[in-house]
């Protein structure tokens, strides 16, 4: 999963601080199994955001 500004930008950003709805791509598919956070292109420490982008997702109920 990727977050950013769904426009022609190649710039992600931290999950949640972007505009993909992550959490309702998610709940959109019950039998995924996996969820891999990844940034092509980002402005900033890719392991602290990764470890953000955990804490997104466990917040808003993504991942347990």
């Amino acid at each position: 999963v990727k977050d950013g500004p769904l426009t022609d930008s190649p710039v992600m950003k931290v999950m949640g601080e972007g505009a993909f709805d992550v959490a309702a791509t998610v709940a959109a598919t019950p039998d995924l199994d996996w969820l891999i956070v990844a940034f092509d292109d980002f402005d900033g420490d890719p392991l602290e955001a990764s470890g953000e982008a955990l804490r997104y997702l466990r917040e808003s109920g993504v991942v347990a």
